[in-house]
């Protein structure tokens, strides 16, 4: 496991996908803790899917300060180079939904309705700041 990253102390695995793990991060400078998503460097250097990727990294990356909405996670910091990357992002506690699927520990119907409801609000509000980036786009 990675020991740090830039400014970032890494402390814990909070998960993994299929190019980037999320850590458990604490900030060097101000002492909070953040969540920093680093890609994998084998991602880089796969010459089929390391391009399609890395433009869905930097596309991730170029929203740091862009978002302000109660239900999506601020990007505090990103650096992408030739052959690496990685994303600090607010922490934010609790665990996962995963820990919502089995039969056991199924959310009720109403808090089920809630995560949806927060979840809607936090695309609708990405997919008009989406809209207005192309407007203001076809204006210049």
């Amino acid at each position: 496991m990675l020991k740090s990253i830039g400014k970032y102390e890494l402390k814990s695995v909070l998960g993994k996908g299929a190019s980037a793990t999320v850590y458990l991060g604490v900030d060097t400078f101000t002492n909070a803790e953040v969540a920093v998503k680093v890609i994998d460097t084998e991602v880089f250097k796969n010459s089929s899917d390391g391009e399609v990727l890395r433009a869905q990294f930097l596309n991730e990356a170029s929203l740091a300060g862009k978002l302000n909405h109660p239900h999506i996670v601020s990007i505090l910091d990103a650096v992408v180079t030739e052959d690496s990357g990685h994303i600090a992002m607010e922490y934010v506690g609790g665990g996962d939904l995963t820990q919502r699927t089995s039969l056991l520990k199924l959310y009720s119907t109403q808090d089920a309705i809630q995560v949806g409801f927060k979840c809607c609000g936090a695309l609708d509000y990405r997919s008009e700041e989406h809209t207005s980036e192309l407007q203001s786009r076809e204006t210049i």
